[in-house]
C-alpha cells in the first residue's frame, strides 16, 4: 500500500497530460482508419515497432536494426499502395470531425438499380460505359472527366448516356452510392486478339481493365449486348441476376462468384 502511495505521489501533472494526449491520439487513429483496408497493416506495423523496442531493451542490436528497416520499408509501401484510402480519410470538411467526430460510413453501391439501368439501356440499344474502381488509383489512367457527384438512379444513368447528351460517349465513374464523374475518356487497348467488331467503348473498357483492378460494364449500341470486363476477362452478360453477381463480387458484397459456386 505504501509503495502504491509513493507511486501516486511521484506522478507529475505533465505525465497525466502526456498519457491522456497520446491515448486520445491513438484512439482517434483507430476510429478514423478502422474502416480502411490499411488498418490491419497498420496494426502489423505497430506490433513490429513493439518487437523492435523489446529487441533494443534486451540487447538484440542486429535484430532491432532489421525490424526497424522492415518497418520503414513497410510504411513507405503502405503510403504508396493505400494512398487513395489515406487521402480520403484526411479529406474532412471540418476540423471538428478530425478531432472528435465520427468518420462518415461508406455507402453501398445500389447494385439492383444499376443492373436495372444497364438492362434497360441494352434493350433500347443505348451505348454505355460504366466504371467501378477497385483499390488502385485510376486518376492517372483517365482523362477529361467532369465532376458530377450525382445520386444513382435509373433515370440519371439513362439521361447521361442518351445520344443527345454531350457526354454520352464517355464513361461514368461510380463510387459508393454516387456517380462521381461523367464524360470520362479511358485508355484504349491495343490487343490484337480482340474481335474486329469491338468498337471504341469495348477497347476503352479493356484498356482500363488491363491496367487497373477496376470492373467495367459495357453496353453495345449496335448489338444491344452487355459485357463485364475485369483484368483480361471479357464476360458476356445475358441476365440481370448475373450482372448483379458480378457487381456484388467486385464490390465485396457477396462471397460467391458469378457462376454461383462458393
Amino acid at each position: 500500500m505504501d509503495g502504491f502511495l509513493i507511486f501516486l505521489q511521484s506522478i507529475r501533472w505533465q505525465d497525466v497530460v502526456d498519457i491522456t494526449l497520446n491515448s486520445y491520439i491513438l484512439f482517434r487513429c483507430y476510429v478514423i482508419f478502422r474502416i480502411t483496408n490499411a488498418f490491419r497493416i497498420l496494426i502489423g506495423l505497430a506490433l513490429l515497432w513493439i518487437f523492435q523496442r523489446l529487441a533494443v531493451s534486451i540487447g538484440l542490436i542486429v535484430t532491432s536494426w532489421v525490424i526497424q528497416g522492415i518497418t520503414a520499408v513497410a510504411a513507405l509501401i503502405i503510403i504508396v499502395v493505400f494512398r487513395n484510402e489515406i487521402r480520403s480519410v484526411f479529406q474532412i470538411k471540418n476540423i471538428k470531425t478530425l478531432f472528435w467526430g465520427l468518420p462518415q460510413q461508406p455507402f453501398h453501391t445500389p447494385v439492383q438499380i444499376i443492373a436495372d439501368s444497364v438492362m434497360d439501356l441494352a434493350r433500347k440499344r443505348i451505348g454505355a460505359l460504366i466504371v467501378f474502381p477497385g483499390k488502385e488509383d485510376i486518376n492517372e489512367k483517365i482523362q477529361n472527366g467532369i465532376l458530377w457527384d450525382g445520386a444513382i438512379s435509373k433515370e440519371m444513368i439513362t439521361s447521361i448516356f442518351w445520344e443527345d447528351n454531350p457526354v454520352h460517349d464517355g464513361a461514368i465513374i461510380i463510387e459508393g452510392d454516387r456517380i462521381h464523374e461523367v464524360g470520362v475518356i479511358l485508355p484504349l487497348s491495343h490487343r490484337q486478339e480482340l474481335p474486329s467488331y469491338y468498337g471504341t467503348r469495348h477497347r476503352a473498357a479493356v484498356g482500363l481493365a488491363e491496367s487497373t483492378d477496376s470492373l467495367i460494364v459495357v453496353v453495345s449500341e449496335e448489338r444491344g449486348t452487355i459485357q463485364v470486363v475485369k483484368g483480361s476477362e471479357i464476360t458476356p452478360v445475358l441476365k440481370k441476376d448475373d450482372l448483379e453477381k458480378h457487381l456484388q463480387q467486385h464490390l465485396g458484397l457477396v462471397v460467391k462468384d458469378p457462376s454461383g459456386q462458393k
